[in-house]
C-alpha cells in the first residue's frame, strides 16, 4: 500500500489478478448456461423415447411424443447454430452473405413469426417504405432476437416494446425501445464487451454476457453501427444503422406500415 512506484505496480498487479478472476467467473457462468440450454432438450427427448419404446401408447400419443422430439431437436439445432456463430465471432472468423432486402419487411416478418415468444408484451412495429439494404437475413434475425428478447426480459410484463424502421439520408435505422428500468451508467461502458454484463443485469435476468458483443460484431460486418440511448427509469433504445441501397430518391421516406401485437 506504499504511495510510490512499487505501490503503484503492486496495485496494477492486484487489479490484473482481479480482472482475470472475474473473467474466469464469467467464462464458467457461460459454460453453465450452455449446459443448461442443452440439458433440457436432451432430457425431454430421452423421456419421450423411453415412453415410445416398450409402452402401450396409443397412435395419437405416439404422434404427440414424436412431435415433441422434433420440437426439441429443432431447439437444439438453434442453440448449436447460435453457439457456432458466437464462437466464430469471438475467434474473428465470422462471415456473412448479403442479399438485397427491405429491412422493414424483414422486421415485420420476424415479429409475426415470434408472436408467441413475446406474447407477454405489446409489440409495436412502425416502418417506412422501401428501406432497402444489403444484409444477411439470418444474421439480422439473430440481432433482432437478441435485442427484442432483452427488451422483453428487462421490462415489466404488459409494457410496450417498439420497433421502428426509418430512413435518414443514406441510412436505414432500426430502433428498438422498451419501457424498462434503463441501463445503469456504469454498465454502459461494458455493454458491448465480451461477458460485459453490468452489475444491475445480474439482478434482473440470466444471460451469457456475450449476446450484445456478438450483435455489435454482426452489425459492423454489415458496414453498420449500433448505439444505445438510455433514460434510467424510463427505458432504453438500441439503434442500428445500415447503409441504404442507392436509389434515385431524395428526402425522408413515407411512413408505410404499423403493426401492433398485444399480450
Amino acid at each position: 500500500m506504499h504511495d510510490d512506484e512499487l505501490g503503484t505496480l503492486a496495485r496494477t498487479f492486484n487489479n490484473m489478478a482481479g480482472d482475470i478472476a472475474d473473467r474466469e467467473k464469467d467464462r464458467l457462468q457461460f459454460v453453465a448456461m450452455v449446459v443448461h440450454d442443452l440439458k433440457n432438450p436432451i432430457l425431454a427427448i430421452d423421456m419421450a423415447t423411453r415412453v415410445l419404446g416398450p409402452s402401450h401408447a396409443t397412435e395419437e400419443e405416439r404422434r404427440s411424443y414424436l412431435d415433441a422430439i422434433r420440437q426439441e431437436v429443432k431447439r437444439l439445432r438453434g442453440t448449436i447454430r447460435d453457439l457456432t456463430d458466437d464462437i466464430q465471432v469471438v475467434n474473428g472468423r465470422f462471415s456473412i452473405r448479403k442479399t438485397e432486402m427491405d429491412l422493414g419487411m424483414l422486421v415485420r416478418q420476424f415479429v409475426q413469426a415470434q408472436r408467441n415468444t413475446f406474447a407477454t408484451h405489446e409489440i409495436l412495429v412502425e416502418t417506412d417504405e422501401d428501406c432497402t439494404v444489403q444484409a444477411d437475413a439470418d444474421r439480422i434475425n439473430r440481432v433482432l432476437m437478441n435485442l427484442v428478447s432483452n427488451a422483453v426480459k428487462y421490462s415489466p410484463r404488459g409494457t410496450r416494446v417498439t420497433l421502428r424502421v426509418y430512413k435518414s439520408d443514406s441510412q436505414a435505422t432500426l430502433a428498438i425501445s422498451d419501457q424498462g428500468p434503463g441501463i445503469a451508467k456504469e454498465d454502459l461502458q461494458v455493454l458491448f464487451q465480451p461477458f460485459g454484463r453490468g452489475r444491475s443485469a445480474h439482478t434482473l435476468a440470466e444471460g451469457t454476457g456475450i449476446g450484445l458483443y456478438v450483435v455489435k460484431q454482426m452489425v459492423e460486418a454489415h458496414d453498420g453501427r449500433i448505439e444505445v440511448h438510455n433514460e434510467p427509469g424510463r427505458g432504453a433504445t438500441f439503434e442500428i444503422r445500415l447503409p441504404l441501397v442507392k436509389r434515385n430518391f431524395s428526402g425522408e421516406g413515407v411512413r408505410g406500415h404499423a403493426t401492433v401485437l398485444k399480450p
